[in-house]
């Protein structure tokens, strides 16, 4: 796996609702040189700005977290 470019903090964010998964994930990522970011937001809403504001390089994201949060609730629409 290479990072996103040659600068060691590329950025990328991890939208998972299972535990481990996001555990495996970082340690995983962050070996590879990447820095991971998990939003601790509590609402959708939240989660987006958190990640807007933060300005990862790329987004790993879960479309399934759950009934209340679509890919469609994701993405705005």
């Amino acid at each position: 796996m290479t990072p996103l470019s040659d600068d060691p903090t590329s950025i990328v964010a991890l939208v998972e609702d299972h535990d481990l998964l996001v555990a495996a994930l970082s340690a995983t990522l962050a070996a590879e040189g990447f820095e991971v970011l998990v939003p601790a937001a509590a609402t959708l809403g939240e989660m987006r700005e958190e990640l807007c504001g933060a300005g990862p390089d790329v987004a790993l994201l879960d479309l399934d977290l759950g009934p209340s949060a679509t890919a469609a609730s994701w993405s705005g629409r």
